[in-house]
C-alpha cells in the first residue's frame, strides 16, 4: 500500500496496493471531485513523467491585464491623430491608423511565448491556472477548511466563466458559417473522438443468407438437447 496521505478526514480509505511502486512517482492527494467527501489520488508511472516533458507546444500569446488596459486607454487618448487627418488618400489614413495602433498595441499588451500541454484545453487560461494552483495549495495545508471551500468555489464560476467566454468568442458563430468545423469544436471540448465509419465491404454473402447464418447460430445455443417429436407422442407406462 503505497497511499501515505489521508483521503477521507484523517483515514487513509482509498488505497493503492502493488508490488511496481519503484515504477511509479509517489502518489499525490489532490482536493475531491464535485461534492464528493472522498480525495482523488493521482498516480503516475515514472515513464509517462518523462513523457509529458516532451508532450508540450510553445504558444505566443499577449499580456493582457487590467492595469495595462488602462494604461492602453490613457495612451489612446493622449496620441496625437494629426497625421491621420492630415494624410491625402484614404489609403495612406488607413495606413498611418493602423501602423499607430499597432505600436501601442505592441507596447501595451507584448507577446510572450509561453510552453503549455498538447492537450491542454482551449479555454485554459492563466486567470483558470492561478486559481486552480491557489486552490490545491490551500487543500495540502489546511485540508478543507473554510477557505478551501471559497477557493473551490471560486475556481468553479472562473472556469465556467472562461468556457462561457471561448465558446461565445471562438465557436458560437461557426454554428451557422461551418457547422461542420462547429460539431468537430464541441467534440473537441467534450473530449469526443470523430472517428469515421469504416466502409462495409461489398461482393459477400447476401444479407439474406447473413440473417439466416445468425439466426441458425443463435438458434443452437439455446438448443442443445435434442429437438423433441410431438407427434406420434410417445408411450409411457400409465400409473
Amino acid at each position: 500500500q503505497i497511499v501515505k496521505e489521508p483521503t477521507r478526514g484523517t483515514a487513509i480509505l482509498d488505497v493503492v496496493i502493488t508490488n511496481l511502486a519503484q515504477h511509479y512517482c509517489t502518489p499525490r492527494v489532490i482536493p475531491p471531485v464535485g461534492s464528493s467527501d472522498h480525495s482523488c489520488v493521482v498516480l503516475q508511472p515514472v515513464q509517462s513523467m518523462q513523457m509529458q516533458r516532451k508532450n508540450t507546444v510553445k504558444c505566443r500569446r499577449r499580456v493582457v491585464t487590467n492595469v495595462r488596459r488602462v494604461d492602453f486607454a490613457l495612451a489612446l487618448a493622449r496620441t496625437e491623430w494629426t497625421a491621420v487627418t492630415d494624410a491625402l488618400s484614404v489609403e495612406e489614413k488607413v495606413s498611418t491608423f493602423y501602423s499607430i495602433i499597432t505600436a501601442l498595441v505592441e507596447r501595451h499588451f507584448p507577446v510572450r511565448v509561453k510552453t503549455v500541454p498538447k492537450n491542454n484545453k482551449t479555454w485554459m487560461t492563466d486567470r483558470v491556472k492561478r486559481t486552480i494552483i491557489k486552490r490545491q495549495a490551500e487543500f495540502l495545508r489546511h485540508g478543507k477548511s473554510t477557505t478551501w471551500r471559497r477557493l473551490r468555489n471560486r475556481a468553479k464560476t472562473i472556469v465556467r466563466q472562461a468556457k462561457n467566454w471561448h465558446y461565445r468568442n471562438c465557436i458560437q458563430q461557426l454554428r451557422q458559417e461551418n457547422p461542420s468545423k462547429w460539431w468537430a469544436c464541441i467534440n473537441k471540448e467534450l473530449g469526443r473522438t470523430c472517428e469515421r465509419s469504416v466502409p462495409i465491404a461489398t461482393g459477400g454473402p447476401s444479407a439474406v443468407e447473413v440473417a439466416e447464418s445468425t439466426n441458425t447460430h443463435f438458434s443452437k445455443s439455446w438448443c442443445q438437447g435434442q429437438p423433441l417429436s410431438l407427434f406420434p407422442l410417445p408411450r409411457g407406462a400409465i400409473g
